[in-house]
């Protein structure tokens, strides 16, 4: 994959929270997509120490966002890659970009199938990819909530 460029910001403008929507609801289960612009901004809103990642290709194409912020004491940390950018190294990038920004990450991540993208397609489980990119699953650690399940992974460096 050609140089990304990389924005890094605090704030987001309307134009960027419309991609952040559009790439989480193609991404994502459908059983956790937002219904409106309104219910994402509630989410972002509820993130504290927030910085926000876009990473763009050389025509200003954006292959994915990333997002991390403090909760309960630790950097978290979320990605999205735009489904043009996906098994192109697009997603290693930006892990690798976060890592060098960041001393430790945790994240939650589906660990098995059985969950539909909104467009019907059934969603990849991205455990196997963390892993690979030197995250460590941590045991016993999960979260089950109606929407979905999944475990606790971090990474320090």
């Amino acid at each position: 994959m050609p140089t990304m460029k990389i924005i890094a910001t605090e704030n987001i403008n309307p134009l960027q929270k419309e991609c952040i929507y559009k790439l989480w609801n193609e991404a994502y289960p459908s059983t956790i997509v937002y219904n409106s612009i309104d219910q994402l901004d509630d989410y972002l809103n509820s993130l504290a120490e927030v910085t926000h990642y876009f990473f763009m290709d050389t025509d200003d194409v954006i292959a994915g966002w990333a997002v991390t912020f403090i909760r309960n004491n630790e950097k978290w940390f979320a990605i999205i890659v735009n489904k043009d950018f996906q098994g192109k190294g697009a997603g290693s990038r930006i892990l690798s970009h976060l890592k060098e920004h960041n001393a430790a990450l945790s994240g939650w991540v589906i660990d098995e199938g059985g969950y539909l993208k909104s467009d019907g397609s059934a969603y990849r489980a991205p455990l196997h990819f963390y892993l690979k990119n030197g995250f460590q699953l941590v045991e016993n650690v999960i979260l089950d909530i109606p929407q979905m399940k999944a475990v606790k992974i971090c990474w320090h460096g």
